[in-house]
């Protein structure tokens, strides 16, 4: 049995916090202590306990004892939240209203624009309607959130950092085996040369070299992401491990480095000179 979790808020939370109504009604002003007990479930705890049942209307039991039970009525079903975590995965959340004699320990406002300059009005609102509940914490939903996916933010960083290093040592890489093979091949260029290559010709015919190794290694590299790519699932948020968009991307940044990389092996084979070139050997 998965463990359910109770969240006392006030009519217009949903609607305040942007988690989206899925059917039924919300809290409102006429749900008192002395009407009949009522919940909103979350879609995950809905879609546990009744599948593909309508459960508006229908009742859940909070058992406060061994011999006691608080019977509530289901008025509405909303979306998952993940308050817990945005790497974690929605728990089962019932909300009880606090018109109905319940006490939240969270209030939230919804403003337009940045709402850290409204904090002390809102701070200084809540001790005139009640100055003997404390204020402890004032943050924004964009700080909280922050908060939650820092350890996966710098372990995105690092991430980051080494794939950017590898670029540029590939990059170097790349750049070294062709001059190499520059050097190598300086009296093949001098005789294509010789026999009317121009060095166009020859440019290409370099860049094309430095283009198949980055095939090849994208190739390796590909297949190798495929299976290694579900050890950054917990690094991703909204985002799949197998993302096309993100493999076509790195694919393309790829290819643009090995060409850059091969312009300068390739600037340096359409010099070479035939007569020099022949006369060496």
């Amino acid at each position: 049995m998965p463990q359910s979790v109770s969240r006392t808020v006030s009519p217009g939370y949903f609607s305040t916090a942007g988690t989206a109504l899925v059917r039924g009604r919300e809290f409102g002003r006429d749900d008192q202590p002395d009407s009949v007990a009522v919940t909103i479930l979350s879609e995950a705890m809905a879609r546990f306990y009744f599948e593909d049942e309508d459960p508006i209307g229908r009742r859940i039991a909070v058992w406060q004892s061994d011999s006691e039970a608080n019977w509530m009525t289901i008025v509405g079903v909303v979306e998952d939240t993940k308050a817990d975590g945005l790497d974690r995965d929605a728990i089962h959340t019932y909300y009880r209203s606090s018109t109905q004699g319940f006490t939240p320990s969270t209030f939230l406002v919804r403003t337009d624009g940045d709402a850290r300059p409204l904090a002390p009005t809102v701070v200084e609102t809540i001790r005139t309607l009640d100055p003997n509940r404390p204020v402890d914490h004032i943050q924004t939903l964009e700080e909280l959130r922050s908060e939650s996916i820092a350890p996966q933010r710098l372990n995105a960083t690092l991430f980051g950092m080494f794939s950017l290093l590898a670029l540029v040592i590939a990059t170097v890489g790349i750049a070294g085996v062709l001059l190499f093979s520059v050097s190598q091949r300086t009296q093949e260029f001098g005789i294509r040369a010789a026999l009317g290559a121009t060095r166009a010709q020859v440019l290409r015919m370099v860049l094309q070299e430095g283009a198949l190794l980055a095939i090849i290694g994208l190739g390796v590299g590909g297949i190798a992401s495929l299976f290694l790519s579900g050890l950054l699932s917990g690094l991703l948020f909204e985002v799949e491990p197998i993302d096309p968009i993100s493999f076509l991307g790195s694919a393309f940044v790829l290819i643009l480095v090995s060409i850059t990389a091969s312009l300068i092996p390739a600037w340096r084979a359409t010099q070479v000179d035939p007569m020099v070139a022949l006369r060496s050997d």
